[in-house]
């Protein structure tokens, strides 16, 4: 009968404490999704605080891009309406071959720059594609052909119109062994391509001692190529090819 009764009291004992321990842990369950909510809109209200700012940072940026896009085209207006003012003349008389070497100029950049040098008084004798016309020993017969030291005298100028779109470019192919054709007769040569070509060849020019325009797609680029261009021989690049 003792055995009963501490039985019993036994099993009730342990049926208020589960009640008691399962009371607890719903009470805790309950505050604790209370708490996790809570968590979740505050990171929700933080991202949200975070988004419009990012959202008003963009916005500043577009606008102040937009500021500068517009100022830069003012001061191309302005280059290109004082153009004809500073190239006026300077390469009157001047036979100039365009020489397309690289795939980042396009049609229209390398119908500009022909049209620029004509507006400066060159005779431009024509625009050839090597890769499509001419082999280079076709390129250095039609700048100077033969050995007749008058026709040496027939292209005052060439203009290496290079830069790659993508991919390993063409220097070392094209532009270099017609730069070293071209160093002994004394014609000057000067290196060009439109502003921001994917593949540049403005530090291979640079290392052969060549002129070099990196921007000839711009006025102010147009009118530095025609300055060079005026500039003469190219005597200090000749004495660093050895050609003396």
């Amino acid at each position: 009968m003792l055995i009963d009764l501490r039985y019993h009291l036994g099993s009730l004992v342990a049926v208020f404490l589960a009640l008691g321990i399962g009371i607890l842990i719903g009470y805790s369950l309950f505050g604790q999704e209370g708490f996790l909510d809570k968590q979740q809109q505050q990171l929700v209200d933080e991202l949200e605080v975070r988004f419009l700012r990012l959202k008003d940072e963009r916005e500043q940026l577009e606008a102040n891009l937009a500021r500068l896009a517009q100022e830069l085209e003012r001061d191309r207006d302005l280059v290109r309406s004082i153009q004809p003012l500073l190239i006026k003349d300077r390469l009157a008389g001047r036979n100039i071959l365009l020489v397309v070497t690289g795939t980042a100029a396009d049609k229209d950049c390398i119908a500009q720059v022909a049209a620029g040098l004509r507006e400066a008084g060159a005779n431009v004798t024509e625009v050839i594609h090597p890769r499509k016309e001419k082999g280079e020993e076709s390129i250095v017969d039609l700048v100077a052909p033969g050995t007749d030291p008058q026709a040496r005298q027939s292209v005052d100028g060439v203009v290496l119109i290079g830069g790659a779109l993508a991919g390993e470019g063409t220097f070392q192919e094209i532009d270099r062994p017609l730069i070293e054709a071209l160093f002994p007769r004394r014609i000057l040569v000067v290196g060009a391509e439109p502003f921001g070509a994917p593949v540049s060849y403005a530090k291979d020019y640079e290392r052969m001692s060549i002129p070099m325009v990196d921007n000839v797609d711009t006025p102010a680029g147009l009118i530095s190529l025609v300055f060079l261009l005026s500039a003469g021989e190219n005597s200090e690049a000749a004495a660093a090819m050895g050609v003396g």
